[in-house]
């Protein structure tokens, strides 16, 4: 799939990134969306906040210098909501929960590492999670915004998500993605103080 723009205005941009592609660039060349929405528009963009490269979903970006510091400001205070839709390895059991773990990352193994117990460089992470019409796929929101926070966490409770090989799960089909879709965006306008938001549905039955 490709990505495309799902809403733009003269501040902001909110794109649909593919699973598979970087929100940003790195030191080798990879493809990334920075580029793709900075060739769209003809100019620089900036990335507010970033989806992992096998997770697909909504990014926000600014199209304005301007428009930067009020966008992160808006997730530096936790006023924007996002939800995610995750496929799971096995059926989901536990209904609704809100799960509290402690991380620390693991830059060697390019992980997060759920411990029991509070040590040097330990994060405070927590979703909420519930069911949904299928039994193998969920709806989780974020209640912090940890380095792969709900892979680790869900793996770390025994439902480990689709083809997160590095969490523990099996290999699958689709060897740029994982079970995991950013599927919904949203938070007050900071310029309007409109509620907006967006939501974009999983594709994995198109991979």
């Amino acid at each position: 799939m490709a990505p495309y723009p799902v809403e733009e205005d003269k501040r902001l941009g909110v794109w649909f990134k593919p699973a598979g592609l970087m929100v940003e660039p790195d030191r080798l060349g990879h493809p990334c969306l920075q580029q793709v929405v900075s060739d769209h528009l003809g100019r620089t963009v900036w990335p507010i906040h970033r989806l992992d490269r096998p997770t697909s979903g909504l990014v926000l970006f600014a199209y304005q210098k301007s428009a930067v510091a009020p966008l992160m400001q808006l997730f530096e205070h936790r006023r924007v909501r996002k939800r995610y839709t995750a496929w799971l390895e096995r059926p989901w059991e536990e209904g609704a929960v809100e799960w509290w773990d402690l991380g620390v990352k693991n830059p060697a193994a390019f992980r997060m590492d759920v411990v029991a117990d509070e040590q040097q460089g330990a994060l405070k992470m927590g979703i909420r999670a519930q069911s949904t019409a299928e039994p193998d796929r969920i709806s989780v929101e974020l209640l912090t915004g940890r380095y792969h926070q709900i892979r680790a966490q869900l793996s770390a409770h025994g439902y480990p998500v689709c083809g997160d090989v590095a969490y523990g799960a099996q290999p699958w089909q689709h060897a740029s993605c994982i079970g995991l879709h950013a599927g919904f965006l949203g938070f007050e306008d900071p310029w309007t103080h409109e509620p907006r938001q967006w939501s974009v549905e999983a594709a994995w039955d198109l991979l």
